[in-house]
């Protein structure tokens, strides 16, 4: 598992690290430099890479850098395409991504650059739980806790039925 997060995040970054690289050593003048980069994907990486993006343009204001959050899956699909030059993701290129990469005569290295992690905050004033079951944090994950339906599932025999919040990073 450690090795697929680690293969997922290298797409993500291989990009960034491969041009910037590729700009830092070009024979033109680092204050010459000029021209795009293109950066799509995954929105748990976007964060990372809008830092990035950022600090890479004050160093080098005539080079764009454009990130943009079209999904992991998306993102993967522009890249494909030759549409984007850095593919940011928050798991493995699937196979038949590669396929496509491949057919399109693109080829990648994966960076990772992060790994993701949850965090279980119980807060002081609570008096209602003082501890919880590994199995209960991860009922609250994954597809019974997404986008359309962020409702926690909790054990009403343990916790009472107050509105709960979840945070996620989504727009």
């Amino acid at each position: 598992m450690l090795e697929r997060w680690r293969k997922m995040v290298a797409v993500a970054l291989v990009g960034i690290t491969a041009a910037m690289t590729v700009f830092t050593v070009s024979v033109v003048s680092q204050t010459q430099l000029s021209g795009s980069v293109k950066i799509d994907g995954s929105s748990t990486v976007y964060l990372l890479t809008e830092a990035i993006a950022e600090e890479f343009q004050k160093r080098f204001p005539r080079v764009k850098v454009t990130v943009g959050i079209s999904g992991t899956g998306g993102g993967f699909k522009k890249f494909a395409r030759g549409e984007t030059d850095i593919s940011n993701a928050s798991r493995p290129i699937k196979p038949t991504e590669d396929e496509e990469c491949r057919k399109n005569g693109i080829t990648y290295i994966e960076l990772p650059v992060a790994y993701d992690a949850l965090a279980v905050v119980v807060n002081p004033a609570n008096n209602w739980c003082n501890y919880l079951t590994v199995e209960e944090p991860q009922a609250n994950v994954g597809a019974r806790c997404s986008r359309q339906n962020h409702q926690l599932v909790t054990n009403p025999q343990r916790f009472p039925r107050p509105t709960l919040e979840t945070f996620r990073s989504w727009n």
